[in-house]
């Protein structure tokens, strides 16, 4: 898993979204901005986070998040009820 470098701040996150309006891009292979990190916080149920580059597929559950660097292919897969939302730094 990767962490946070120290000099990174927040400055934007998305609104909470559920399993049932999980905007569909984020069930497709995706990713942030160069030099934008996020942190996704799962703050209900569970999702699986999906690493497009190595097919390493991490399950998250309630209170559990993760870093996505700059640039990494990603997806999530919905496996039941989930809320969440991301947190971008830069």
């Amino acid at each position: 898993m990767n962490t946070l470098p120290e000099h990174v701040s927040a400055y934007k996150k998305t609104k909470l979204f559920t399993s049932e309006c999980c905007p569909a891009a984020f069930l497709k292979e995706h990713s942030t901005a160069e030099g934008v990190w996020g942190v996704l916080h799962i703050t209900k149920g569970g999702l699986v986070f999906c690493d497009d580059v190595t097919g390493e597929d991490t399950p998250l559950t309630e209170g559990k998040q993760t870093v996505i660097a700059p640039a990494m292919r990603h997806h999530l897969k919905l496996e039941g009820y989930a809320e969440f939302f991301v947190e971008f730094y830069r």
